[in-house]
């Protein structure tokens, strides 16, 4: 929960009405188990019991998060 307000903070969302740090914290929780899980199955399928950067590239392409995301956080690795 302070995690998303903290990010609301840093795009300059000051304020916000009843319940939307709650709802947006519920999607964050969602979306990052969805993508751990996803990263896990790739590795699995791969006979590896260790994920790695590039499972977790495919993960999020699979999962189609926004493009950008994934080209600007990939070079990272």
């Amino acid at each position: 929960r302070v995690a998303v307000a903290q990010l609301l903070q840093s795009v300059g969302i000051e304020e916000v009405e009843k319940g939307i740090v709650d709802i947006l914290t519920d999607v964050l929780t969602h979306s990052l188990i969805g993508i751990a899980k996803t990263t896990r199955n790739i590795s699995e399928m791969s006979n590896r019991t260790k994920s790695n950067s590039d499972d977790l590239m495919l993960a999020i392409s699979l999962l189609s998060l926004p493009l950008p995301f994934v080209q600007n956080h990939s070079q990272l690795y």
